[in-house]
């Protein structure tokens, strides 16, 4: 508990004496011991403190936290990623289709303060799917494909969906019309197999249906890759 109430150079400073302690105990060598904190003190006065802060904040977050494994569906500030691998200092992540469904680094030590949510380890029985159409898509052409939709789980999915709700988020900055499609299922995401399983089903609906009503259809641009692909949210500032 004493460890807890220091900062991170006074844990460092106390776990280097502890260990040092240790050495001398079981009669390490003198000469060796005092070499070897010697080196590390010079390494932490050359780099300085902010890659041991970035290290130890990283550990603690993989090792202590653990919140979340390789295979999860996470949202991070309300993005969804799926975990690919984890490392001690980043972990690799897949964007939704949404938004770009591209691969994705994540530094451990940022992510300490950040607000996640692992919905492979919750009860979350929602999907959230975004997709865009023209904005000279007209109005009966949209009821038309609510109504098909709508037609769809009701029949298709009957053993599978609750209930669908389908909003118009309106016109965005690429004169695209956003349509969300928030649907209740009957499994949660802790089976993240069936989950996925739904949510692909649900897009290839989508992509089917608006093709056969000759809408123009984007579920996301070249601009959404690049700016996923490029630009990591923790370097935005």
């Amino acid at each position: 508990e004493i460890l807890w109430n220091l900062d991170l150079s006074g844990n460092v400073i106390t776990i280097f004496l502890m260990c040092f302690v240790f050495l001398l105990i079981f009669e390490f060598d003198f000469q060796s011991s005092v070499s070897t904190y010697a080196a590390l003190f010079a390494v932490f006065a050359i780099f300085g403190r902010n890659i041991f802060t970035q290290w130890f904040d990283a550990v603690y977050f993989v090792f202590v936290l653990q919140p979340f494994e390789v295979g999860d569906v996470i949202l991070i500030e309300d993005m969804r990623y799926t975990v690919n691998c984890i490392h001690i200092m980043y972990s690799e992540m897949t964007t939704a289709v949404s938004n770009g469904n591209t691969v994705i680094m994540k530094n451990n030590a940022l992510l300490l303060g950040k607000d996640i949510k692992n919905l492979s380890k919750t009860q979350n029985p929602y999907h959230n799917i975004s997709f865009f159409v023209s904005q000279l898509t007209t109005m009966p052409q949209l009821l038309t494909l609510k109504s098909k939709m709508e037609k769809w789980t009701r029949t298709k999915m009957k053993n599978e969906i609750n209930d669908m709700w389908f909003v118009l988020d309106g016109v965005d900055g690429e004169c695209r019309m956003k349509i969300s499609l928030f649907i209740r299922s009957f499994h949660s995401w802790s089976d993240a197999k069936t989950m996925w399983r739904q949510y692909h089903d649900v897009n290839w609906q989508i992509m089917k249906v608006i093709h056969e009503m000759g809408i123009e259809y984007k579920r996301f641009s070249a601009q959404d890759v690049q700016m996923t692909a490029l630009i990591d949210e923790a370097n935005k500032k």
